[in-house]
């Protein structure tokens, strides 16, 4: 089996050598547990910097960065910060597929907005009633 799609992505959005590791998460009538990643471990100490984009979602798809609850829609790219806590979850059977990649520290998150077919969203934002 070819990923050619998935390859052709990768290289559009970002620079081939920048790219420590990619991988594809799915989520489906689940959460994925409140956590904080552990990037600053990398070769030699070098940090990077984590990137997610949605591939496909749904409408109940919801993540969460701290206090803030927001919706990433299909096609868009977050950067998070996974120093703090995050979570996702998804209510649908269908399911919910970003595919998260791990840049190093010399890739410059700015040249994602001057990359072929990039153009800006506005994030969708969530409230919510604090707890009574």
């Amino acid at each position: 089996m070819q990923l050619t799609y998935l390859d052709e992505l990768l290289n559009v959005l970002f620079e081939p050598s920048a790219i420590r590791m990619v991988r594809v998460m799915k989520i489906h009538a689940g959460m994925l547990f409140p956590h904080w990643d552990m990037v600053e471990f990398g070769e030699a100490g070098r940090k990077f910097t984590r990137v997610h984009a949605m591939l496909k979602t749904t409408p109940t798809a919801l993540h969460s960065e701290s206090s803030d609850v927001f919706r990433m829609g299909a096609g868009d790219i977050w950067f998070l910060y996974v120093h703090g806590t995050h979570t996702a979850i998804n209510r649908e059977a269908s399911p919910r597929y970003t595919m998260v990649v791990d840049l190093n520290d010399k890739f410059d998150l700015c040249s994602l907005s001057t990359r072929p077919g990039v153009r800006p969203s506005t994030p969708t934002m969530i409230s919510r009633s604090g707890l009574t």
